[in-house]
């Protein structure tokens, strides 16, 4: 599940009768996209930290969201969008009337400039509209969040940021219903709470506070379970697995209409991509499976800094299915939520983040590759960083990151020619970008050259290690963003899948530690991973 923003927890209520779901209408058949191959994405500016809370507070920023059913069939979700379109239409054909005449003075942008979409109304309509429907809607703006936003019109930026922050989150007899259609009628005797109102909602899902109940065989099974109480249960809304196809295809109708995109973001690819991610985040028995692996990864890592600096919730099994995901509830406090920390935490938090990817790459080879550092949370107590939220996970194979790793040691070196055989044998280039004919698109081979030998920067013997990131020329990110543009136009294939999501993890490491300006050893944590 994408990264998921908390929501206040009032004291939590009785669990209520479950009134009856008001019928829907049948299903229809799925809306089906293009299908081409995605484009490399690298993590935009994420929001600046707040200011550190206080231990015992356990919510952070206030969540903006409401209480609204999830509508979970293809054809009612298929009717939200088409009432969206029509309400859009005529909040355009309002605004381009009440623009025709500007009043005396006015030193606006003139109607055949400005976007009639963007109008405030419609901004309303569209932020309110996007968060009842959750799922593709939600997942839309989360995504668009972490590209290169300077290329968005500020008030589509807009609109994704405030989607973002006001998710709805479902009814108490809904989420009840996929309780019990998960876990069965008997579901609430395992818990001795249970907070109906969840802590925090993302695209897909939302998650609820529990405590096991003392009389549930799962508290006597103390050799799987020591010492489990708290709980985190993680609730996935009906339909949206079921619709990614359909609410897809729908939402590229509305924006292509509606011309809310710049040309040149390759909606097609991001549509595709994020539909790929959608399916593997929606899939909660694969997030279970990948969680637990990675748990056991870092319990057993051959570096006892690893062991010592992490901690990775353990999966409760059997409070879990299809569409309910339970684990240890963690308490640390999201890594955006830290900015007070000394210069020596900071130090310590990104050289634990770089090192924990060097092992994911060549330990592991299990990497979870959502760049957002909620997913990361800091436990002042523990003095250990807590990893959640394992949906985006992917697994490499050997033989890849074989020839990656080459790669990167190739930019490490600067060798060009090292570095454009194994970007060949990775599958960057067709072969007519080749240094042999770069009359055909010598354009495409420098900006892929000079992405890499940015990001391979702080590798470098040559560069001062410790690293510190942030305060030493331009930023890495954003000199890798800067040849965004160029690879877009020139690409010949798409990039390799595995390399579209390892580089934005990669590059949302990065900005982490620039944002923390952390001073890290690069080099030498590389050095062991690699050689270990």
């Amino acid at each position: 599940m994408a990264a998921i923003e908390p929501i206040p927890a009032p004291p939590a209520p009785a669990v209520p009768a479950t009134p009856a779901e008001p019928a829907e209408p049948a299903a229809t058949p799925s809306i089906s996209i293009s299908e081409p191959e995605p484009v490399a994405a690298v993590p935009e500016d994420l929001p600046e930290p707040a200011i550190l809370l206080p231990e015992e507070q356990t919510t952070a920023t206030p969540y903006n969201g409401s209480v609204s059913k999830v509508p979970s069939s293809k054809f009612g979700r298929l009717l939200h969008y088409g009432g969206l379109a029509a309400s859009l239409g005529w909040g355009m054909a309002s605004e381009a009337v009440s623009s025709r005449r500007p009043p005396q003075g006015d030193s606006s942008t003139p109607p055949q400039r400005r976007s009639l979409l963007m109008s405030e109304a419609n901004l309303e309509r569209l932020v309110s509209k996007l968060g009842k429907m959750r799922g593709a809607a939600l997942k839309l703006g989360q995504f668009m969040s972490i590209q290169d936003t300077k290329q968005l019109p500020p008030q589509l930026e807009a609109i994704l940021q405030r989607v973002q922050n006001s998710a709805n989150y479902m009814p108490e007899w809904q989420t009840e219903r996929v309780l019990r259609d998960t876990l069965g009628d008997d579901w609430r005797s395992h818990f001795s709470e249970f907070d109906l109102r969840p802590f925090a909602a993302a695209s897909i899902g939302q998650v609820h506070r529990a405590k096991l109940s003392p009389s549930s065989p799962l508290a006597r099974n103390t050799d799987k379970y020591p010492n489990l109480t708290d709980l985190a249960v993680k609730v996935q809304f009906p339909g949206v697995r079921e619709s990614i196809a359909s609410d897809l295809g729908t939402l590229r109708w509305l924006l292509v209409a509606s011309a809310a995109l710049p040309r040149g973001l390759y909606l097609d690819n991001t549509l595709r991509v994020m539909g790929r991610e959608l399916e593997d985040e929606c899939d909660y028995e694969r997030e279970a499976e990948c969680g637990t692996k990675m748990r056991e990864f870092v319990e057993k890592s051959r570096d006892p800094g690893l062991r010592e600096a992490f901690a990775v919730p353990r999966v409760v099994d059997e409070l879990s299915g299809k569409m309910v995901l339970t684990t240890e509830l963690m308490h640390g406090r999201p890594l955006k939520d830290v900015l007070t920390l000394g210069q020596d935490k900071r130090d310590w938090i990104g050289q634990r983040i770089l090192q924990l990817c060097m092992h994911e790459l060549f330990e592991f080879r299990l990497m979870q590759t959502d760049p957002n550092w909620s997913n990361f949370l800091y436990n002042q107590s523990t003095g250990k960083l807590e990893l959640i939220d394992f949906g985006a996970t992917r697994e490499y194979t050997p033989e890849f990151m074989d020839v990656y790793g080459n790669l990167l040691d190739a930019a490490i070196e600067q060798d060009r020619e090292a570095a454009i055989r194994y970007s060949n044998e990775l599958g960057y280039f067709t072969g007519q970008e080749s240094e042999a004919s770069l009359s055909c698109s010598p354009a495409m081979i420098n900006a892929h050259l000079d992405s890499l030998f940015a990001l391979a920067t702080p590798f470098r013997p040559s560069s001062p290690s410790p690293f510190p990131f942030g305060t030493l020329g331009p930023p890495i990110t954003a000199q890798i963003r800067s040849q965004i543009p160029v690879m877009l136009r020139e690409r010949l294939t798409p990039p390799p899948e595995e390399t579209y999501s390892l580089n934005r993890k990669l590059s949302g490491a990065f900005l982490l530690c620039e944002r923390l300006a952390s001073h890290v050893p690069v080099r030498d944590m590389y050095e062991r991973a690699r050689n270990r």
